[in-house]
């Protein structure tokens, strides 16, 4: 018979706070990037359509 399944004790882990505020810094860079990676990408399409037409 085997034993019962134990769960490790990192499994769940908790990011400190420091930890968090870099996350949310990360993500917030990432953030800034998608949107001026969209921001490019209207102007590219734009300029495609008028050039298209």
């Amino acid at each position: 018979m085997s034993p019962p399944n134990r769960q490790d004790a990192n499994a769940n882990a908790v990011l400190t706070m420091a930890e968090q505020r870099d996350l949310m810094k990360l993500h917030q860079q990432d953030h800034k990037e998608i949107k001026a990676l969209k921001q490019d990408l209207r102007r590219k399409e734009k300029a495609l359509a008028v050039y298209s037409a």
